[in-house]
């Protein structure tokens, strides 16, 4: 009995290894949706340097809402809008 829950264990664990060891890529070109809200950290930091914020206060605000806005989205294109909505803020604070 116990030989057949260890055989069980490992062979879950095994499957398991697997799924998480997938390439970022989806055999159709596109990423993971855990990738892209990943992703989007990066993005994020990139906007925020590409607009000269350089405010600590000013940038964590926008970072974290940002992020956290992205983390909540449930899908790709929610991350692509919420990112397309911050670059839009930047262009508009700086137009200011």
């Amino acid at each position: 009995m116990a030989l057949t829950a260890t055989a069980a264990l490992s062979s879950h664990s095994a499957s398991a290894y697997q799924h998480y060891t997938n390439p970022i890529l989806k055999q159709d070109g596109t990423q993971s949706l855990r990738e892209v809200k990943q992703a989007a950290q990066l993005e994020i930091r990139n906007l925020l340097k590409t607009h000269n914020v350089t405010d600590p206060a000013e940038y964590k605000g926008y970072y974290y809402f940002y992020l956290r806005e992205a983390r909540k989205a449930s899908n790709e294109h929610g991350v692509k809008a919420v990112i397309d909505e911050l670059a839009s803020t930047l262009q508009q604070r700086n137009n200011q």
